[in-house]
Order: C-alpha cells, then structure tokens, then sequence
C-alpha cells in the first residue's frame, strides 16, 4: 500500500498478513480479520502524517504496524497488558520495511507510561477494560503526555443502540474474557475540558453487528 492510497479494511487485512507472519497462531489470525472488526482505517485517517504515536492497549500492534508499513507516520511506541500480543508485536516489527521506528512494551494502562511527549495518544478501545474508579486517572495520562499542538483519538465500544452494546459485551466476554465497563462519552467530554483538550469531532461507525463511538481531541499549541 502507497502512501496516499484509501486506507479501507481491506488494505489493512492485506498488510496485516503480510506483516504478521511470526508468533501464536490464533493471535496473529486475531490481527488478519480485526480490521473487518474494529474500524482502524478511520482511526488512521485521523492521525496527522509524520506523527510520533503512543498506541495505549496496543494489542498485537496492528494500528502502529499498518500505519509505519503505509509510511504515514514518523514512529510509535504500544504498550499492551497482554503478554501474547507484546510478543506478536515485537516479532511483527521484524517484517516492517527499513527505519520504520516502533517499539512495544508489557504494561497495563495502570503503571507507569511511557515518557512523552507524543504529537498523538491513541485509546482504542481500552477504557471499558479500565476498573471504573481508574477511568479518569487513564484518560488524564494519556491527555498529560499529550504535547502541545497533539492529539488524543478516543475510540470505544457504543453504549446505543442495545442489541450492538451486548454484541461487544459477549464478544469481549469470549475472547478478552473480561466484564465491559461502559463509559458515557458525556464524560469523556467532561475530562477532556479538564484537561485543556478541544474536542474536533465525534461520530459513530458500525461494523458488522458492532457499533463504534470515536471522539477526536486537540491539544491547543498556544
């Protein structure tokens, strides 16, 4: 995939197989047909070329691995509570084209991050892993390692309508094996003025039978 090319769910399913090739069969596969899944070609469109990301809850490392493999962004570290899927991510970088500048570590979103600043902080879908009581500290850190003129991209898992949220309840029920805690993104609002951060758009997606809610922050560079 060139640089500038539409970045759709096929594409990243394309460049997720050519880049997975090592690690534990079934998370690699995980990686293959997650694009289909969750919406990452919108959260790629959203991140500002040449950006240096922190990928919060990185899984398996597909967002920062199709964004080096499309050269859209200058470098990126992951960190991810799963030991499975920090193996597969380190082992993906291996298959990435020459100078791509990732790096991947074994962290829960409760310790301590990485040091920023980052021009952007992705959370894809790790707040409703998050226990409740630690919600706002997380969104507070990844807006703290935010510099100025960055941006936070927000993705979670649609509390409306129903039928979608209990879709995304099993589904993480099966694989993650873990309860949903659903976060209103009135709150997320709310934080993120705390924090100084300017929302620029919010919006819903569906794939498949589940809905997706993204909110999009700027950091002010003044």
């Amino acid at each position: 995939m060139r640089r500038g090319d539409a970045v759709t769910p096929g594409a990243l399913a394309h460049i997720a197989r050519k880049i997975y090739v090592d690690g534990p069969w079934a998370t690699r596969q995980l990686q293959h047909w997650r694009p289909y899944v969750c919406p990452f070609d919108l959260v790629a469109e959203e991140v500002p070329e040449g950006s240096f990301v922190l990928d919060v809850g990185c899984g398996g490392g597909l967002l920062l691995g199709a964004l080096a493999s499309m050269g859209r962004i200058q470098g990126g570290m992951g960190f991810d509570f799963s030991a499975d899927g920090i193996r597969v991510a380190k082992a993906m970088v291996k298959a990435l084209p020459a100078g791509c500048n990732l790096q991947f570590e074994y962290l829960s979103a409760l310790d301590r991050w990485p040091e920023g600043p980052f021009s952007v902080v992705t959370l894809i879908d790790v707040m409703h892993h998050v226990p409740v009581a630690s919600q706002q500290h997380v969104f507070r850190t990844a807006a703290r390692v935010l510099k100025p003129g960055g941006r936070l991209i927000y993705k979670e898992i649609a509390l409306r309508p129903r039928w979608r949220a209990y879709a995304n309840t099993l589904h993480d029920l099966l694989l993650a094996r873990q309860w949903v805690h659903y976060l209103p993104l009135s709150k997320i609002f709310d934080w993120a003025r705390e924090e100084g951060l300017v929302l620029v758009r919010s919006y819903t997606a569906n794939r498949l039978w589940y809905g997706h809610q993204f909110a999009v922050f700027d950091r002010p560079s003044g």
